[in-house]
């Protein structure tokens, strides 16, 4: 970036060009820009690619057609059409505020504009995480979450974010039984063990069901484990909460029949394995003790163990839900 800012201040240097999102798309939406065409805060001269066609999109994407194959039928066609647009050049102003973001979203709005498409928050990683949905053969359109927009806000750096989505396509892949890319709530309890005590379940869920349908998508169950995961890091009190009602209120450490008698209590339909096996996972030094530091770090990597949580007296859906806004 600071060569960037070099050349774009040196007069010597002819312009730079930078395509500022960083990869090729369907041409159907703007996605997120990179700051480094935007950091010197200098004019930039926006210029726009049209394509033209009719049979053949010539646009390459990480769930379409390979680059080999593409090159192919692009050279088949008698023809293939081209027009570019030079816009007016934009300069920073003050209401910029020396923010390249801000500047970068003005420039952003105006190819838009011209191409007439809408701007999403979307960006190069998600390609990634397309790939793994195709993977578990889980329709990848599921997986598009806009890493760029409120996710970039639940995680410290686009690296994490990228890495917990993957975990969390995992997750999702065993929920999604009938790869749909989408989970209905008692198919989430029937993963779970918890059938015949769904009501727990649906109601942590809730969050996720941002549409109301009775059903979770892929990209909605990805936002919300995320969320309750920047939960978990922002309120330790609520975790607190959680783990003495799982029987560590006494020597501050958790034992499995502690924590089997707890949620079985309230919970009579749960496989006693399936709370056995998380428990190996969260004790992490494997020495029969989950200490609050173990258990905080795994509801971390775990926010899908909340639901059996929230069934658990004192800690409940509200607690959790008033601890998050």
């Amino acid at each position: 970036m600071e060569l960037i800012r070099k050349r774009a201040r040196d007069a010597r240097w002819p312009p730079v060009a930078i395509f500022p999102e960083g990869t090729t798309t369907n041409g159907k939406c703007l996605i997120s820009f990179k700051l480094g065409a935007f950091a010197p805060m200098v004019p930039i001269q926006p210029v726009v690619f049209k394509f033209s066609w009719s049979k053949l999109d010539p646009s390459w994407s990480s769930i379409g057609p390979s680059s080999l194959m593409l090159a192919a039928r692009l050279m088949l066609q008698l023809h293939n059409s081209l027009s570019t647009e030079y816009l007016p050049v934009m300069a920073p102003d003050e209401a910029d505020h020396g923010d390249p973001a801000r500047f970068a979203a003005r420039v952003k709005s105006a190819m838009a504009d011209a191409l007439g498409i809408p701007c999403t928050e979307h960006n190069l990683g998600e390609g990634s995480l397309l790939e793994l949905a195709r993977k578990y053969q889980i329709p990848p359109e599921y997986a598009v979450c806009e890493l760029g927009g409120a996710m970039n806000e639940l995680f410290p750096n686009p690296q994490s974010a990228i890495k917990y989505c993957k975990s969390y396509i995992h997750k999702f892949a065993v929920l999604d039984r009938r790869r749909k890319g989408w989970v209905s709530v008692d198919e989430v309890a029937q993963v779970l063990g918890v059938v015949s005590s769904r009501a727990c379940v649906k109601e942590v869920l809730r969050m996720c069901d941002v549409d109301s349908c009775n059903r979770i998508e892929m990209r909605q169950f990805m936002i919300a484990m995320a969320s309750l995961r920047k939960l978990v890091e922002k309120r330790p009190d609520l975790l607190r909460t959680a783990f003495e009602a799982c029987g560590g209120d006494r020597d501050q450490r958790l034992r499995l029949n502690e924590v089997q008698r707890a949620v079985s209590h309230c919970i009579p339909d749960l496989d006693l394995a399936l709370v056995a096996n998380q428990f190996t996972k969260a004790d992490a030094n494997s020495d029969g003790v989950v200490t609050f530091e173990e258990f905080q770090s795994y509801v971390a990597e775990n926010p899908e163990m909340l639901p059996i949580l929230s069934s658990l007296p004192p800690f409940n859906y509200s607690i959790m839900v008033n601890g998050f806004v």
